[in-house]
């Protein structure tokens, strides 16, 4: 800590030049991270996580104790790396060990600076490719993981790791922010909070995560100054407010703002529904307490690799919505879907939230008959319908008397819908049936936005299925188009 604290200097912004003392929060990690040692002498840690919001002076931090590891660590022929998902990202570390190399005398005196690398001795720090696997058969002692969330596979961090073997004390410093979605670096800020709530026993991981609880009240100062140790530093409390702001006026912006500043992982980076919102909205609802009321069906037929997703929507004389979920999927491809989507099809199956026709593709009959039995207990006024693929089942439909109405996928067709669902779940007159295949689906929407303000979403930006939401989509869009539809009860008395 006296060594960075006198050596080393702030190279941005209002404190350019001046020392860099360390905030309370990076002195505790220095402490600890260099001052523990095991029964041999040796550091006890060789795994330092630091997870924090964007803007919290995670990398000038790094860089700092990258400079003391190059000059001043004991290692011999000592071979550190920075890394980030992009070359120009991990530059930025390096460029600041190189400022402040350079705003010293006597670490300019002794330290060789190329464009990639920085040499002292027979040691030396390099910029390392975003690919980690590149550097398989070095012999790595130390190393920086910058934005981890971002570069980390699997197959690369072993081969880091075993790069290290051969030291005695090799030191990997993780700075991580939150991410979303399911990935290897979610396994690892997985075993990260497992080691930082002693849930895992690892004594060679120092875990330190600067984060609010996903239940917090992401509109709370007190909550921002718990989640984000630059607060009023690094970033102002001004700025955050207001994003905060606009994240209450835009409710699409909302799981963004939590991640970006309150380091919340979230279900999916750029989702476009807030999932706490979404969780709240989930009601024990009985479907026989709705019986004769007026709905909407939006129906959305899979491909080879979709799911068919049928939605019951009634509107409420609150002006919200209650909404039915039935998704159905072939029986025979269950076991592959749950090992390529990573979620349990089998147990969503088995609890009776899908439908598994027999067969490997979707048995149209039984979504037909599916229809049939609803149309008999409620009064549905159409099916709304994907026109792509659904020619002979609609055909069906028709024949039996069921009106059904096909409904464009365009950017002009789906803005309104979007901004209705928008709207209810800001509300909170939203409901639904909590089916948790709905809420993956839920959680997998990405929206393309045209030039002229429309947005529709994206099954090719979305990462995972979102048939759920197309169908509940299309149905809202016959109710926005013909809004005098009566309502015929309140979804409250579910």
């Amino acid at each position: 800590m006296e060594f960075v604290q006198s050596f080393c200097t702030h190279v941005k912004g209002s404190f350019t030049g001046r020392p860099f003392l360390l905030d309370a929060w990076q002195a505790e990690i220095v402490r600890e991270a260099f001052g523990r040692k095991t029964l041999l002498g040796k550091r006890r840690y060789k795994h330092i996580w630091i997870e924090a919001p964007r803007k919290s002076g995670k990398t000038t931090f790094a860089a700092a104790i990258a400079v003391y590891m190059l000059l001043v660590d004991n290692e011999s022929d000592a071979e550190a790396y920075i890394f980030g998902p992009s070359a120009s990202r991990a530059r930025l570390c390096m460029n600041i060990m190189k400022m402040m190399i350079d705003n010293d005398e006597d670490m300019r005196s002794v330290c060789a600076v190329r464009a990639n690398q920085i040499h002292y001795k027979d040691s030396s720090i390099a910029l390392g490719s975003a690919s980690v696997m590149s550097i398989s058969g070095s012999n790595v002692s130390f190393a920086v993981l910058d934005d981890v969330q971002e570069i980390i596979s699997k197959e690369g961090y072993e081969t880091l790791v075993a790069c290290s073997a051969a030291r005695e004390e090799p030191l990997f410093l993780y700075l991580a922010a939150a991410g979303g979605g399911c990935s290897f670096a979610s396994e690892m800020h997985e075993y990260a909070v497992g080691v930082a709530t002693g849930n895992i026993l690892d004594q060679a991981w120092l875990v330190r995560i600067f984060a609010a609880d996903p239940k917090d009240d992401w509109t709370d100062p007190e909550v921002w100054k718990k989640a984000h140790p630059g607060l009023g530093r690094s970033i102002s409390q001004r700025f955050v407010r207001e994003q905060c702001l606009r994240a209450l006026h835009n409710p699409g912006y909302i799981e963004l703002f939590r991640r970006i500043y309150l380091n919340v992982w979230t279900d999916q980076i750029g989702a476009w529904l807030d999932m706490g919102s979404w969780d709240q909205c989930a009601f024990e609802l009985d479907e026989h307490k709705f019986a004769g009321r007026t709905c909407r069906i939006g129906l959305d037929l899979s491909t080879t690799t979709d799911l068919t997703a049928l939605v019951v929507v009634f509107r409420e004389v609150n002006d919200g919505y209650t909404i039915f979920s039935l998704p159905f999927c072939p029986g025979e491809t269950i076991r592959k879907r749950t090992q390529v989507d990573r979620v349990d099809y089998e147990l969503w199956r088995d609890q009776g939230f899908l439908v598994a026709t027999e067969g490997n593709v979707v048995d149209y009959s039984v979504v037909r008959d599916t229809i049939e039995r609803l149309c008999e207990a409620y009064d549905v006024r159409e099916v709304a319908y994907d026109q792509w693929g659904s020619s002979m089942l609609i055909s069906q439909l028709i024949e039996r008397g069921i009106r059904c109405t096909p409904v464009n996928q365009d950017a002009s067709t789906m803005s309104r819908p979007v901004d209705e669902l928008e709207r209810v779940l800001r509300e909170g007159t939203l409901r639904h049936d909590g089916n948790p295949v709905l809420r993956w689906c839920a959680s997998n929407v990405i929206l393309a936005r045209t030039a002229s303000g429309f947005a529709k979403p994206s099954k090719r930006r979305s990462r995972d299925r979102i048939d759920l939401i197309i169908s509940a989509l299309m149905a809202i869009s016959r109710f926005v188009a013909s809004p005098d539809i009566s309502t015929g009860g309140d979804c409250t008395s579910a």
